[in-house]
């Protein structure tokens, strides 16, 4: 008799007494999701972000604020649309960590330039030696080609007396042949 009433349940409900109770628990589940989604998309309010274009305006009793000094804001402590009170801190400023102001950039501008300075004395001493090496080579080098260009000189001193000796030469043997005292075919054996 319990068959009977659940099988008169289901037909009650529109539903198939042949499908399994675990399937039409999943159906009803799903069912109540779509609806739970659905009325979530209607009615609950959702935020986006957009990007706009506009001016601040201070609203009637509200005050402007102004930095005394080019500063930096490190810590904000209230959000927009926040209620302050007198002397509540809104937020932190820094003038030391912007650059060229307060003692910290200035010690932090002189830490850098002494680096630069440092860096580009080592590149000129780098360049001198360098220029140093390159100077002892050139030098070494046009000794090596003076002493090469000496020794060249001295060869073609050389050269230029026994080209004068042989003309010497010649001239003497010429002299013997037209006075007779040798052949001719003497002086071309000669030659």
């Amino acid at each position: 008799m319990a068959e009977k009433s659940n099988t008169e349940t289901v037909e009650a409900l529109g539903g198939d007494p042949q499908t399994p109770l675990a399937l039409r628990l999943i159906n009803a589940f799903c069912v109540l999701m779509l609806v739970a989604i659905g009325v979530a998309i209607i009615f609950i309010p959702y935020t986006r972000s957009e990007r706009v274009q506009g001016r601040v305006q201070a609203y009637p009793g509200s005050t402007k604020i102004h930095a005394q000094l080019n500063s930096i804001v490190t810590r904000q402590y209230v959000k927009e649309g926040d209620l302050v009170h007198v002397g509540q801190t809104l937020l932190s400023l820094s003038t030391e960590r912007q650059l060229g102001s307060g003692k910290g950039a200035q010690v932090a501008l002189a830490a850098q330039a002494a680096l630069r300075e440092q860096t580009l004395r080592q590149e000129i001493a780098n360049i001198h030696s360098l220029y140093d090496s390159e100077l002892s080579l050139l030098n070494t080098q046009i000794a090596r080609k003076k002493s090469e260009l000496a020794q060249a000189n001295t060869s073609v001193e050389t050269q230029d007396r026994l080209v004068g000796l042989a003309h010497e030469s010649y001239k003497r043997w010429v002299d013997l042949v037209e006075k007779a005292f040798i052949f001719k075919e003497a002086l071309n054996d000669e030659e």
